[in-house]
């Protein structure tokens, strides 16, 4: 007989010696396995039989031992009678029950439907303006023609000059004289009017304007706005810190 199993599924399969080289297909993984050709055991014949083991020894009897003596019955003077026994102890009291607690709730206050009228407010003290401060030494203040220019008859030449980055007018010829006297108007600012086909310098157009101006010293552009901006930092630090005092 020929015992072998499948190598992909372990499955086990016998068969006689006579199918050995076989081509079979396995029936639980469908695989193709060749029947290997019979062992040498099987070729031999059946086993012989294992020889019997031997049966059982019987254990040796036991040692019989020596039988007790019999248990003497106690005698009945010996038993304690029942009123000998020990005495219960005397029940506890139970305390006696507490008196009703009678509880009161405090009265609830009753709000008015109607708020109270808010304390009176103080009156703010009139308003007191503060002193003017007095102009910093060589302050010259801005001639009248050019704070609030008067209106122009008609007929009058109307100027535009250039103030910085800004454009002023119209203004008649006087205000450029003040302009100038004022450090307003350079002579390398522009000016122009409905006379001219463009603008063009101020020295150009005005000579005249800057003949007594020529020998005084003139504040740099950039410098008069660099001291403009740091002026503007100042206060507005100082009205930084005013509102953080104020508030603290």
């Amino acid at each position: 007989m020929i015992s072998f199993s499948c190598p992909n599924c372990k499955t086990t399969y016998r068969f006689q010696d006579s199918r050995a080289g076989e081509q079979i297909t396995c029936s639980r993984c469908k695989n193709s396995v060749r029947i290997p050709p019979p062992s040498p055991e099987s070729e031999a014949g059946p086993r012989p039989a294992a020889p019997p083991l031997p049966s059982k020894v019987s254990p040796p009897s036991a040692v019989t031992a020596p039988k007790p003596p019999p248990v003497q019955p106690v005698p009945a003077s010996a038993v304690a009678p029942p009123s000998a026994a020990r005495p219960a102890p005397p029940p506890i009291p139970k305390p006696p029950p507490a008196p009703p607690r009678s509880v009161v709730a405090p009265p609830v206050p009753v709000r008015s439907a109607v708020a109270p009228p808010p304390p009176p407010v103080a009156p703010l003290p009139p308003y007191v303006p503060p002193p003017p401060v007095a102009p910093p030494p060589g302050f010259k203040p801005l001639p009248p023609s050019l704070v609030k220019p008067a209106p122009l008859p008609p007929g009058t030449p109307q100027w535009y000059y250039e103030d910085g980055l800004d454009i002023v007018g119209p203004v008649p010829e006087d205000a450029l004289r003040d302009a100038a006297e004022a450090d307003l108007l350079f002579p390398d600012a522009r000016v122009w009017s409905d006379s001219l086909d463009d603008w063009r310098p101020a020295i150009d157009v005005f000579p005249h304007l800057f003949d007594g101006l020529a020998s005084r010293p003139r504040a740099d552009r950039q410098t008069r706005l660099a001291v403009g901006l740091a002026v503007v930092a100042v206060v507005s630090v100082l009205a930084f810190a005013v509102t953080a005092v104020v508030r603290g």
